[in-house]
């Protein structure tokens, strides 16, 4: 790309910059769950219309629109997730959520004002565009059924080369983007285990068949698997985060429900992690005489990134932007699933002021984003589209 072309695209870019923001605010304002996104696709699809493009809804609660470029090259993706969380806003922010109960807690708002930004910038450079950018709003990250897979099955990767995507990652403050050139974020899947005795009275458990003490060994057997069947460097996780038993003092419930979620960061270990907790389920029965039901739900598999591609990300960093070879972490995204399919690369972006103090989390009610962010996602997005255009990519995978 020539100096002049820099210049004018660096223009282009803090042209668009402010506006990013205001759709970042009017999004946050009006969430919507997973699989109920229909306000949001048609607001985004009117974006894209304004462009001149011609969007489409491959799903209910999705939008996509192709910028088909004057030039011959690649066909790129650029994904946003647009879903939002059932939480309780608490910021006090003076565009705070104005639908009960649900709150962009994730930055899944900023995601989708910044793809929108990426399309702008293109759209008013299609007559110097080498091949084609697809512009993916996908709905349903949070929950499942996901929609990457339902969004991969309509055939949006249909004749893609490559896809991108971005996080607004609190953990990394403004200015950082954070880059993993393998396994950038977990498998989450869900497993369900019902333990099912005898009930009876309190006062005589001689009369029964116990099931609370059958969960009460799985739960500690399942920290001894994470401590002792996997190396320390391995990266597991299994979190038991639901336990229902009982309604009353004196009864002794007939069944007790384990329930949790188990990550890795490759497919051996996700798969490791399933069949020891049938295994584990299985025997603990045998031993207290109950009988054990395990509901495994998949979830994303490990995001695995092509290298290439980060590359190609990390050489699209602004001229003040630091990037950094992060650790991976143990949260997950159906952006995954995409990967499996073609070359891509999934990035973090910075999202914190440096001297934000406390910081809260992803899926907090107080989670906020610094909106000093959001030109920097765009741009990254934007240069790396452009690059990615022009580029010969190996087999899929």
């Amino acid at each position: 790309m020539s100096t002049a072309s820099d210049t004018d695209l660096t223009a282009a870019l803090e042209r668009v910059a402010p506006t990013v923001v205001e759709w970042r605010r009017h999004l946050h304002a009006h969430p919507e769950l997973s699989h109920h996104e229909h306000a949001t696709a048609a607001w985004i699809a009117d974006r894209l219309t304004d462009l001149g493009l011609e969007p489409s809804h491959p799903t209910p609660t999705s939008a996509v629109a192709t910028l088909t470029g004057a030039l011959p090259g690649r066909t790129i993706a650029v994904r946003a997730d647009i879903d939002a969380l059932p939480i309780t806003e608490d910021t006090g922010l003076p565009f705070a959520s104005t639908n009960p109960g649900v709150m962009h807690a994730c930055g899944h708002d900023g995601h989708t004002a910044v793809v929108l930004g990426v399309a702008t910038v293109l759209a008013e450079r299609r007559d110097q565009l080498r091949g084609s950018v697809r512009f993916v709003f996908q709905h349903s990250e949070e929950t499942t059924p996901k929609g990457a897979p339902q969004l991969i099955a309509a055939g949006v990767l249909d004749g893609v080369d490559a896809i991108i995507g971005e996080h607004l990652w609190a953990p990394l403050p403004v200015g950082v983007i954070g880059i993993n050139h393998g396994g950038l974020m977990a498998s989450s899947d869900a497993f369900r285990v019902y333990f099912t005795g005898r009930g009876g009275h309190g006062g005589m458990p001689h009369d029964t068949i116990e099931s609370i003490p059958a969960a009460a060994d799985f739960i500690q057997a399942t920290q001894r698997l994470v401590a002792r069947e996997f190396a320390a460097e391995e990266r597991v996780v299994v979190s038991v985060t639901q336990l229902q038993a009982g309604e009353v003092y004196n009864v002794i419930p007939g069944e007790t429900f384990v329930g949790g979620t188990a990550r890795a960061l490759t497919p051996e270990h996700q798969q490791r992690l399933v069949d020891r907790l049938h295994e584990l389920a299985a025997d603990i029965a045998r031993l207290h005489r109950v009988e054990a039901r395990v509901e495994y739900v998949y979830g994303p598999p490990p995001l695995i990134n092509h290298p290439e591609v980060v590359d190609v990300i990390a050489a699209s960093a602004g001229p003040g932007d630091e990037v950094r070879e992060i650790e991976p972490t143990m949260g997950g995204d159906d952006f995954a699933d995409y990967l499996l399919k073609i070359p891509g690369s999934y990035v973090f972006v910075g999202a914190t002021e440096p001297t934000t103090d406390p910081v809260y989390p992803h899926h907090h009610p107080k989670f906020d984003i610094s909106e000093r962010a959001l030109p920097i996602a765009t741009g990254l997005l934007t240069r790396a589209a452009l690059t990615l255009g022009e580029r010969a990519w190996p087999t899929r995978r």
